[in-house]
């Protein structure tokens, strides 16, 4: 960019090798950082907007609703290849570039689902594991307290998490008042992301009917607005990879048996599903309390480092001086003024209005490089097929009563459609066989009577 710059105000000349130390010096505010990759649709996902809806919706079904901090939950998925470790820090010869570990050789993919209580509690996991069917020889001798089941490829399913719900999240998250008396009564929130497991009706409509509502994260949001990716699943995986690689120093290059990873996940769990990981988990999107600020957008996340003010800013200083620097211009008649102003212009403002052409300059150059981006943007632009509009699961939940009542009206007209053309079937075989029998004499019918009655 600093190039462009320069050949915008007619200077061909490289950049110098030292160039970059010299700009570092001239701007303390700025410094070498690590770029972090992410997706495009997480970078334009997490907007203002989408938050601003989000968290207006939270406001007012809690509000609404009158749903406590007790009853209100998130759950999420998260997947776990069972022999991989982490690479770390491990002491030995000083001459030594790096130092070679073992590491299993387990790597069938198991999916876990958990769900948090913004009260800092948490339900039993539930462990999917890949394959066929679950084998006895797959746990540990003590077995923690969870649930377990499989798939072919080691993934949820709406079978599964509808089972989810049944077995462990609405028995073991029943509302209860401060005295601890049962409240069927009373709603509980359910926060968690558009996966299409979550979007099952019959998931829906089993919330529907247990006062659970729910609500879905914007799209491309979960790794700042879920709680469970934001502040407990990191430390749980890194309890876990530890765990692992400390396996694997102490024993064989063996895979990794299930037994093996429902111990080190277990230990895992413990250490990171703790009350204060939790509790901040939710303070840390914005949720509980309901605090908006704490969920920046994306755009606000990464401002405008290339810009004028930067690259032809004085270096900063803390030191008081009696002699203030004068302003930099910036527009034309500041520059005109300046010049009426002081007959004899001192060097200082010569290098002040030679500042302001460069800032100019400079702000020409970024004018035309975002020219040059739209129009590549346009010459990408193709014309595309037709295809269906996502519906927003919100409103679908919103909306869960009307589905479910059109989905079994549907349904009932289908079996009594059925059971018309069965009866419809049933006249015309009867009607057919009728005027066969007209066509046959005594002794047809009663030789056919015959064969039937021997074979």
């Amino acid at each position: 960019m600093a190039q462009r710059f320069l050949e915008t105000a007619g200077d061909v000349r490289p950049l110098g090798l030292n160039w970059m130390d010299g700009f570092y010096h001239r701007n303390p505010q700025v410094k070498t950082v690590v770029s972090v990759q992410m997706d495009g649709e997480r970078v334009d996902g997490l907007s203002q907007p989408n938050i601003d809806d989000f968290l207006d919706r939270l406001k007012r079904i809690t509000t609404e609703k009158n749903i406590k901090i007790r009853n209100q939950h998130n759950m999420d998925e998260t997947g776990v290849a069972e022999g991989r470790g982490t690479n770390g820090c491990v002491v030995g010869r000083a001459e030594k570039k790096e130092i070679i570990t073992r590491k299993l050789s387990g790597r069938l993919w198991t999916t876990i689902l958990h769900s948090i209580c913004a009260d800092g509690s948490w339900t039993k996991p539930v462990a999917v594991f890949e394959g066929a069917s679950l084998q006895s020889n797959q746990f540990p001798d003590i077995l923690p307290n969870w649930f377990f089941t499989y798939s072919q490829n080691g993934w949820s399913s709406s079978r599964i998490a509808l089972e989810w719900l049944e077995r462990v999240f609405i028995p073991e998250t029943a509302p209860r008042d401060d005295s601890g008396v049962p409240a069927p009564a009373d709603w509980r929130l359910l926060i968690l992301d558009g996966h299409v497991t979550h979007e099952d009706l019959d998931f829906m409509w089993k919330c529907y009917l247990n006062n659970i509502h729910l609500l879905f994260l914007p799209a491309y949001c979960s790794h700042e607005m879920q709680p469970l990716d934001k502040g407990v699943f990191l430390p749980l995986k890194g309890a876990y990879k530890r765990k692992i690689q400390q396996l694997a120093s102490q024993s064989d290059s063996q895979p990794v048996q299930k037994a093996r990873f429902v111990r080190c996940y277990s230990i895992a769990v413990q250490q990171a599903f703790t009350v204060e990981n939790i509790k901040s988990a939710f303070r840390a999107t914005g949720i509980v309390p309901l605090n908006p600020s704490k969920v920046v957008p994306t755009a606000n996340l990464n401002p405008t480092v290339w810009g004028p003010e930067w690259l032809f800013s004085e270096p900063s200083t803390t030191a008081t001086s009696p002699f203030l620097t004068p302003s930099t211009p910036t527009r034309g008649f500041e520059i005109c003024r300046m010049l009426i102003e002081h007959k004899s212009v001192p060097r200082i403002k010569t290098r002040l209005i030679a500042k302001g052409l460069d800032i100019l300059t400079a702000e020409d150059a970024i004018l035309r490089y975002k020219i040059a981006e739209l129009e590549d943007q346009s010459k990408a632009i193709r014309p595309t097929k037709r295809r269906a509009v996502k519906m927003d699961e919100n409103s679908k939940f919103a909306n869960i009563r009307a589905i479910k009542a059109a989905q079994e009206a549907a349904e009932t007209a289908a079996k009594a459609c059925a059971e018309k053309e069965d009866a419809f079937t049933a006249q015309y075989d009867a009607a057919e066989e009728s005027e066969i029998m007209e066509g046959l004499n005594f002794e047809d019918i009663q030789f056919n009577w015959t064969i039937d009655v021997r074979s």
